[in-house]
């Protein structure tokens, strides 16, 4: 059972000029935030990145910007080049980030749309996605 908790992360990034917060993001992008700081899922995150990496035609298409939550930050990995960063985040219906590895998405209407602990293939995400109703708007259909 999924139980509402309120995540608010402070941070501050330096060298960015569009310093926003998740609201701003909405309606705007959709947002992958990926946990694996610890040492022990270093490898699930590493390999995470990599397959989003390997996808930025499909990442753009669909208006994804990713971060990674390491030391208690969230990053963005700016794998399209975007200068976007997260001031402060304020997330329903998320537990804590635990040492788990986890990959989360964040649909345009700022919603948890996954959140898994496993390795999340770029088909899989782009499948997903594909289906929302605010995507099948976007492509027509």
């Amino acid at each position: 059972m999924k139980h509402a908790v309120i995540l608010l992360i402070g941070i501050v990034i330096s060298g960015y000029v569009n310093a926003q917060c998740l609201e701003d993001l909405k309606w705007k992008n959709r947002v992958v935030v990926i946990n694996g700081s610890q040492s022990s899922n270093r490898k699930q995150s590493e390999k995470q990145i990599k397959l989003l990496k390997d996808a930025k035609a499909g990442l753009a298409d669909r208006k994804i910007v990713a971060f990674r939550y390491e030391n208690i930050k969230l990053e963005p990995l700016k794998l399209l080049n975007e200068s976007v960063s997260i001031k402060s985040i304020s997330i329903d219906n998320l537990r804590d980030f635990k040492e788990d590895f986890q990959f989360i998405l964040i649909g345009l209407d700022g919603g948890i749309k996954i959140s898994t602990q496993d390795i999340m293939t770029s088909e899989k995400l782009f499948s997903i996605i594909d289906r929302m109703p605010m995507r099948r708007s976007e492509i027509g259909g």
